[in-house]
């Protein structure tokens, strides 16, 4: 919902509850047919809250705070591994405007986002017929923090030309999070030899640059349709 304060002020907000239910057997057939099953419920509830100011025609000045939640699950190869669910507040500020009749447009936004029981997949060691094999598995991996920034514009060059791109950037780390490392032998360590504190390292898959750019072109079809 939304509620205006003034003309150019706008409130906004909401929220999500989620009850989520899984279930999950899974048959071995070493030891003869042993069966393993695990059953878990994840609620959760999730408010958004905004402020939007428009000081002039196409210009938008906002800021938000969004709560949001991924429930927990089991593990491939072990209903009895399971993990919890992930967790994050994110905090968003930016504007979005446009200019020269609608031409072109820019947006840009701040942000930052505070992870709690962030999901990670981690690979370990498990024996299968004797052999050791790397197999993934979902771990909970404590907390972590992402903040950067982000631009993107375009522009239409003509009625049927557009070129456009963007850039961000982001800095992400792990809070005190301890993983278990197979190179150093079997994971999970029963004794611990192999865990490690990982705080203070970036997140996977998570680049510190980023950008892209583009060139589209409409084209009119001599029947209808582009």
């Amino acid at each position: 919902g939304y509620f205006d304060l003034t003309d150019t002020v706008r409130l906004v907000a909401g929220a999500r509850y989620s009850d989520e239910k899984k279930k999950y057997e899974y048959q071995r057939i070493r030891p003869a047919n042993t069966t393993l099953r695990n059953e878990k419920t994840f609620t959760s509830t999730n408010p958004r809250f905004g402020v939007e100011w428009r000081p002039q025609d196409d210009l938008l000045v906002y800021a938000t705070a969004t709560s949001g939640f991924k429930s927990g699950g089991f593990n491939a190869t072990n209903p009895l591994d399971d993990f919890n669910p992930e967790k994050v507040w994110a905090y968003e500020a930016g504007a979005k405007t446009r200019y020269l009749d609608r031409r072109g447009r820019i947006a840009a936004s701040a942000f930052y986002y505070d992870y709690t029981d962030i999901q990670v997949l981690q690979y370990v060691v498990e024996l299968v017929g004797g052999v050791s094999q790397l197999r993934p598995n979902i771990t909970n991996g404590g907390q972590a923090t992402l903040y950067g920034v982000d631009l993107d514009t375009d522009f239409a060059v003509t009625e049927n030309l557009t070129v456009g791109g963007g850039l961000a950037y982001l800095h992400s780390e792990f809070g005190s999070a301890i993983f278990c490392d197979p190179f150093y032998g079997a994971c999970p360590s029963a004794t611990g030899a192999n865990n490690f504190n990982v705080e203070g390292n970036s997140l996977a898959r998570a680049p510190e640059w980023t950008g892209n750019a583009y060139v589209e072109y409409i084209l009119p079809l001599p029947f209808p349709g582009q």
